[in-house]
């Protein structure tokens, strides 16, 4: 992987969704794109059945990054399914105004 042009990390909060934080190398108003986009190009690729559990756990990280001269989305996450993961990303996208987002340094 090249380097990172774009950086969403997610700290997703199960029990109180409303302290969830988001830290960013982008501006406000352009993190919905990143996250609707990186949904989007899971659909387009066929998202793969994941069937693994997911981890229980209380607080979930998700990290996307988009490299803008391979034109390709990386995501790590420690949900332990895909399928949780794109659940968190898509709630997180239709609910930003609900969250803290802040711009990583």
């Amino acid at each position: 992987m090249s380097k990172t042009d774009i950086l969403v990390q997610i700290k997703y909060n199960m029990s109180e969704p409303r302290g969830t934080v988001i830290r960013t190398n982008v501006k406000q108003d352009v993190v919905k794109d990143v996250l609707v986009a990186w949904l989007l190009d899971q659909v387009g690729g066929g998202l793969i059945r994941d069937l693994r559990g997911s981890d229980k756990k209380n607080e979930y990280n998700v990290s996307i990054k988009f490299d803008l001269i391979d034109g390709n989305f990386y995501i790590s996450s420690d949900t332990g399914d895909s399928g949780l993961t794109v659940g968190i990303v898509a709630y997180v996208s239709q609910n930003l105004d609900k969250f803290q987002i802040s711009s990583l340094k």
